[in-house]
């Protein structure tokens, strides 16, 4: 009965509504961060939120009650889904998130608003969670990840092209721009100077 409940489709549905009212709310907090730094003049120490605190707390419970419930109901089985353990990851990491920031502040000697930023940042990681109740999400994912290979290669061949331009207008441009009155304008008179130099200018210009 457990394995039921576990794999069906309400509980799916309802994991969703969990993540998407989580991502809501940790909008609603970032503006909320950026709003106080405004009025305290950038003192993130201020900016605090219990609310937000219990929130954040709240959602960890209800992600790893989910997550001991799929254990117990799959066993071993539960190490060979990829998505269990990328969701014990997330929980893990909410885990060290709420009880052990302020140790591993002290230990790895970090600011204290260093180590709310790092842990406000892996939080997102509960939206990949998305994916999983999403097929149509996950296929347009999937495929984005095919097309990088043929975009870096792209870019690569796009590289190569402004390079050889770059060759050439060192080669051509240069002494011609040497002889030209920039009136002290320092960027249009060092801009063929180098290759280098000559491909950011071509970047730039694409």
């Amino acid at each position: 009965k457990a394995v039921t409940v576990v794999q069906s489709q309400g509980l799916d549905s309802c994991m969703a509504g969990v993540i998407i009212f989580n991502f809501v709310i940790m909008v609603l907090d970032t503006d909320r961060q950026a709003s106080c730094l405004n009025v305290d003049g950038g003192d993130e120490r201020q900016c605090g939120s219990t609310l937000s605190e219990v929130s954040n707390a709240t959602f960890l419970a209800i992600y790893s009650v989910e997550l001991a419930l799929r254990l117990f109901a799959l066993r071993f089985s539960f190490f060979r889904d990829p998505w269990n353990l990328l969701d014990s990851f997330i929980v893990l990491v909410g885990v060290v998130d709420v009880c052990l920031s302020d140790l591993l502040q002290d230990l790895l000697n970090l600011p204290n608003i260093q180590m709310v930023r790092l842990f406000r940042v892996m939080r997102l990681t509960r939206i990949i969670r998305l994916l999983k109740f999403f097929p149509t999400l996950y296929l347009l994912v999937r495929g984005f990840q095919g097309a990088m290979e043929a975009i870096v290669w792209g870019w690569v061949l796009i590289m190569v092209l402004l390079a050889c331009w770059s060759l050439i207008a060192v080669d051509v441009l240069y002494p011609v721009s040497l002889r030209v009155d920039y009136r002290n304008d320092k960027w249009c008179s060092e801009a063929f100077e180098s290759v280098a130099r000559s491909t950011l200018y071509f970047m730039q210009t694409l």
